[in-house]
């Protein structure tokens, strides 16, 4: 493609780098720069046809934009068309509107405002949880939910088949309990950081909980042979069918299906977000410099308000056909219309995406199903619009300019706010009235004062950050263990979107319920981490390996005072299975509420001492359900 062709004068924006100074720094490494975020697409379907075409991945071009597209600031130009002509001899962001024709646009605006009727826009769908989820309790019965059992016994059956195709000795075989230790284990390390895996197994910086679930070659075993997909089912890039993540699809379909089973909020956002890697993946790794992660896989989510994510969409660089019954609106309408397309219709859902996404076409759109659309818009994708970003960035902060048309027999309005820089939305069913008072530093007055802001803004503000609200959540705790196998980092970024999901489905499950409860989320990972360690019988201390201590150490150990014993997570101590009572030489207190007594019996699996005589039995009353 001739970028001075498709995009006229030529005048250099900005080039991408092959690589950049980061490409020293490790995956775990975060970037922090507050900067726009703008999202640089790959090449589109009718570009990219198979790995050889496509060159060395990871070179980029240098980009031309016309003098239009670089004061818009836009993400991506595409050029609205406002007579018809034949297109066949351009490229299209679709395969099905080659050779076809653009419609003319007809915008006539006017300067009439949008009315806002809460009554028109009521939500008429239902947010509240169905009796399934209602009945979920503990912090594990909600990880439970988004990570089934199905997606454990995949793993198991893909995983075995997988060892047995690429070792030809006999090798131990992976079970349901050492993935369920595994999930435990890495979880617990993206709360407990450490330079590496192998150290929360080492002498200076040993974890009991890690260790004495496995054993690090067992660890490592299970890392090793971790698969999703029969290898011998995978397809070549050449075939029609070729998917870049059939490696590790099975497993998404699943999760995607417990997301889907969640009802969702009223208010919906369209986001991308970027899973960190360096990863050398053939056509999926995105650089984006704005970004806090410049390198990484792109993922398309639909969040809620809260932050949870109800579906997802990972870019692989060939982007599917719309869904049925729907129109051709380009790559960015169409990621829009799948993930809406599990969205009720006529319900007046409110959904929220910013200027990568908008146009009027998909605003129509949207409006026509029931859903009421409001995101950032460019101005030259408002065609014929009287609005010129030049001249409103001389009007004074505060300055606000609404303009109104009819396409496709559905009223949009775009509107046009000045605040340190103009921005501009477009919406159906909102517009600049009524205006709320909004406070700002002014430097020239050295102080705060009041300046009138649109009521589009104000929900937009409110509504439209759950997916970067998902994103810091992530990042607080995210597990940062490295592979050579690509789709492992994108396994480990679901494993704590779950983890997320299942904090998020806890909150929203409290508060229909009217509890005052509150667990942060450090400690709801550590509850769900623990109890997948321990879920089994055989739980061991493990032997110190190495030169033993000298006596002077050995000495110092035993004149610290004695550690305090935390108690074992519910779920396992009434799980009903190997508690064994052991006798110690030492006495200690009675772990039983109620009880202050001295013991020497010992549970091996909870460790924890609890009276076992002919007076006290608090060891089976400590063990029993209290439901």
């Amino acid at each position: 493609m001739d970028p001075q062709r498709f995009y006229g004068k030529k005048r250099p924006a900005f080039s991408i780098p092959e690589s950049s100074e980061d490409e020293k720094a490790s995956d775990d490494e975060t970037y922090r720069n507050p900067g726009p975020e703008i999202f640089i697409p790959e090449s589109s379907d009718d570009e990219i046809a198979s790995d050889d075409d496509r060159g060395n991945v990871g070179e980029f071009e240098e980009i031309y934009l016309d003098d239009d597209a670089l004061d818009n600031d836009c993400d991506e130009y595409i050029p609205y068309e406002t007579e018809e002509e034949d297109i066949s001899s351009k490229p299209s962001t679709s395969k099905q509107r080659t050779g076809n024709k653009r419609k003319k646009v007809k915008c006539v605006w006017s300067d009439e405002s949008m009315a806002y009727d809460e009554s028109h826009i009521a939500f008429l769908g239902c947010q509240d949880l169905p009796n399934e989820i209602m009945k979920l309790e503990a912090p594990m019965d909600f990880f439970k939910f988004l990570f089934p059992s199905s997606a454990i016994n995949l793993i198991v059956r893909e995983s075995n088949l997988y060892a047995d195709q690429i070792t030809e000795s006999n090798h131990n075989e992976v079970t349901e309990e050492d993935i369920r230790k595994f999930l435990g284990i890495i979880i617990y390390m993206s709360v407990v950081h450490l330079p590496t895996t192998r150290h929360y197994w080492k002498e200076g910086t040993y974890i009991e909980k890690v260790a004495s679930a496995m054993t690090c070659n067992k660890f490592e075993e299970v890392k090793r042979f971790l698969h999703f997909f029969n290898k011998n089912d995978e397809l070549e890039s050449g075939d029609p069918n070729f998917d870049r993540l059939q490696k590790i699809r099975p497993f998404l379909n699943i999760l995607r299906e417990r997301l889907l089973q969640v009802p969702k909020e009223e208010y919906l956002a369209i986001d991308e977000q970027m899973i960190p890697t360096k990863a050398r993946t053939s056509g999926m790794r995105r650089y984006n410099a704005k970004k806090p992660h410049k390198w990484g896989y792109l993922n398309y989510v639909l969040s809620g308000a809260s932050g949870f994510s109800y579906d997802f969409e990972v870019d692989t660089g060939k982007h599917p056909d719309p869904p049925e019954n729907c129109p051709d609106l380009g790559i960015p309408g169409n990621i829009v219309q799948r993930l809406l397309n599990t969205v009720s219709q006529n319900l007046n859902y409110k959904i929220f995406v910013d200027n990568w996404y908008t146009s009027l076409p998909l605003m129509a759109n949207l409006h026509k199903k029931g859903l009421l659309p409001l995101g950032t818009i460019q101005l030259n994708r408002a065609p014929n619009i009287n609005i010129e970003k030049k001249t409103i960035m001389k009007e004074e902060r505060g300055y606000c300019a609404e303009k109104s048309t009819i396409y496709e027999d559905v009223k949009l309005t775009v509107t046009t706010w000045v605040d340190n820089k103009p921005v501009s939305l477009c919406s159906s069913y909102v517009g600049k009235e009524p205006m709320a008072m909004v406070k700002r530093f002014l430097k020239k007055k050295r102080a705060k004062i009041d300046i009138p802001c649109p009521k589009a803004i104000t929900i937009y503000n409110k509504y439209m950050g759950g997916v970067d609200l998902l994103d810091s959540m992530l990042g607080f705790y995210r597990i940062k263990i490295r592979s050579k196998k690509w789709y492992h980092r994108l396994f480990f970024h679901f494993i704590d979107l779950v983890c997320v999901n299942s904090w998020l489905l806890w909150r929203r499950r409290t508060k229909q319920k009217g509890e005052d409860m509150y667990i942060p989320l450090l400690d709801f990972k550590l509850m769900v981490a623990e109890i997948l360690m321990q879920e089994d019988a055989r739980v061991f201390t493990p032997t110190r390996r190495g030169r033993p201590l000298n006596a002077n150490i050995e000495n110092i150990k035993k004149d610290k005072k004695r550690r305090r014993i935390e108690l074992p997570p519910v779920e396992v101590a009434e799980d009903g299975f190997n508690h064994w009572p052991e006798w110690n030489t030492d006495r200690q207190r009675c772990k039983m509420v109620g009880c202050g007594q001295k013991t020497q019996v010992m549970c091996t699996k909870c460790k924890c001492y609890l009276c076992l005589n002919k007076d006290r039995n608090c060891f089976k009353k400590f063990h029993m359900s209290h439901d």
